[in-house]
């Protein structure tokens, strides 16, 4: 699996908000590649296929810390995800924008990311630290707008 364009965010309720972003403050990436309709596009896509979606818990053992996480995404591709996650965690992958996962995951870093959120735009899944706003995120994410 190829994975390049992942949009950072914060849970933050921002009821002002529709959709999921009334849940997730999106972090700006710079790059053009997530401008133009990308993010709609891909939620678009998780929309028209939910049905072949399920919400799992995991977790990453990287720089000696364990971090669990939840992962939103196609049952079929589960496995393959979870490589790639942890190859993230491990800063690992070239992506077009840093991701800070690894700095979440314990990776000793001059930058202290605020950030719990994760979305790869183009494999179609998202994947987030425990939140008490999942639930909230989870039913606007599933609202057909």
């Amino acid at each position: 699996m190829n994975v390049y364009l992942i949009q950072r965010g914060k849970f933050s309720e921002r009821n002002w908000k529709e959709g999921v972003n009334g849940t997730i403050d999106f972090d700006y990436m710079g790059s053009a590649e997530f401008e133009f309709g990308a993010l709609p596009k891909s939620l678009k896509n998780i929309r028209e296929n939910l049905d072949n979606y399920s919400l799992t818990d995991q977790s990453v053992s990287a720089y000696g810390k364990k971090t669990k996480y939840r992962l939103f995404a196609p049952e079929d591709k589960v496995v393959d995800i979870v490589k790639s996650i942890e190859l993230i965690a491990l800063d690992k992958v070239r992506l077009k924008e840093q991701a800070y996962f690894d700095a979440m995951c314990g990776n000793k870093s001059f930058y202290k990311p605020n950030i719990d959120f994760w979305w790869d735009i183009e494999n179609y899944y998202m994947w987030w630290l425990p939140n008490e706003l999942e639930t909230q995120f989870m039913q606007r994410l599933k609202q057909k707008q």
